[in-house]
């Protein structure tokens, strides 16, 4: 019996080795030279609600990247006519690096990419995906770049932007899903096309580049509205850190640039006697460097003090803005309940109104501590004062 079995092994392996059956080892093979490697797709809505389905590739030899798009009922069929129009190539997705949704297809809802995405064998839940403000990912992604780079090495150099700055950045699909599970609403970065000539003369008309935009907000899975790029940085402040980004603040006439060195914030809850919230304490701490002045002054006591106050002014004017558009679009994309939770998981379970249910009432108090922790009088090493003050 162990003779026999051991032959019919033999005969499968051979069989398999040889390519005559189905599962053989070649069943996955494609020529390199068909492969077109789609690195940036992007979704729209047209305007009688159908899918428009752009894809950006990576440049192959001396060949420039390819930009198509075509339009059809679902994701799968719009993806079947893309490869229709490509007879010499194969259209490939599992490298992509990036999903773009226009603004319209956001606000409409991305509930139907999420499940695409979720459920396709070739992409990956992981994704940073980016919402067009202002504009549509077909326009960002057929305009952006030139003949020498595409749209994804764009949002490459973008994503390495906010990673300088320090700020939330570039979202995944998986922690879209993963905020609104935990609190209904979720944040994703956003981007606007702007004309590339203004800053490269020797752009081509009518070629883009990829600019940031703050965030858009997402309730639930539909876009709601968004934070500006000013004070995106707040954001990422109120949800627990602060990164190496650049502020400016103004100090009479004049305005300073700061560069932002560490900071946090602290959320506490006031309960009311109902057992409801009756506000939240928003303590924020920020320290940051001077890192330009206009006019250089002799950096006095009296004039860091301003500086500070000055600081301290636009830290509150961002926080408040961010929390402002938190309880105006009804959407905790900041975590505030979550982070209660954990904090008194108690009394959070026994509010008589869920957190959800109380956000646009709430009435935050916002206290900020923000120093200018380096200064470095260059005219001055010592720090001596003297009898001039700036500001």
């Amino acid at each position: 019996m162990k003779r026999a079995s051991f032959t019919i092994y033999i005969l499968c392996l051979g069989l398999l080795l040889s390519g005559c059956s189905s599962g053989s080892i070649y069943s996955n093979y494609r020529d390199i030279q068909r492969i077109l490697v789609v690195q940036t797709i992007g979704i729209d809505l047209s305007a009688d609600g159908k899918i428009i389905l752009s894809v950006s590739s990576s440049k192959f030899g001396d060949d420039p990247p390819y930009r198509l798009w075509a339009e059809a009922d679902t994701i799968t069929d719009a993806q079947c006519t893309l490869q229709n129009y490509l007879p010499d190539k194969e259209l490939f997705f599992p490298h992509i690096s990036y999903i773009l949704v226009g603004e319209s297809a956001a606000r409409d809802g991305i509930g139907g990419l999420l499940d695409f995405v979720g459920r396709s064998e070739e992409m990956r839940i992981d994704t940073p995906m980016l919402v067009v403000k202002n504009g549509t990912a077909r326009d960002l992604i057929m305009g952006a770049g030139g003949e020498n780079h595409d749209v994804t090495e764009l949002l490459a150099s973008l994503q390495r932007s906010l990673e300088k700055r320090g700020e939330a950045g570039i979202l995944s699909m998986g922690d879209m899903s993963r905020a609104i599970g935990d609190g209904g609403a979720a944040i994703l970065c956003a981007v606007e096309g702007r004309d590339a000539s203004k800053a490269n003369p020797g752009a081509k008309d009518g070629e883009l580049t990829a600019e940031p935009a703050g965030f858009g907000v997402f309730s639930g899975k539909k876009l709601t509205g968004f934070v500006p790029d000013a004070a995106a940085w707040g954001v990422t402040l109120l949800l627990g850190s602060c990164g190496s980004g650049k502020l400016e603040v103004n100090l009479g006439s004049e305005s300073y640039a700061l560069s932002l060195d560490r900071g946090g914030s602290r959320v506490v809850p006031v309960w009311g006697g109902d057992g409801n919230l009756r506000r939240i304490k928003i303590s924020v701490t920020v320290s940051a460097g001077l890192s330009e002045m206009h006019e250089p002054h002799r950096l006095t006591d009296a004039f860091l003090d301003k500086l500070d106050n000055a600081f301290s002014g636009s830290v509150r004017d961002c926080v408040s803005t961010v929390l402002d558009i938190s309880k105006s679009l009804d959407a905790d994309f900041l975590g505030l309940g979550r982070r209660i939770e954990v904090s008194a998981p108690d009394k959070y379970g026994a509010m008589p109104r869920k957190f959800s249910d109380q956000l646009k009432n709430l009435v935050f108090d916002i206290s900020v501590n923000a120093k200018v922790e380096r200064s470095y009088d260059l005219a001055d090493p010592a720090q001596n004062t003297g009898d001039s003050e700036g500001g």
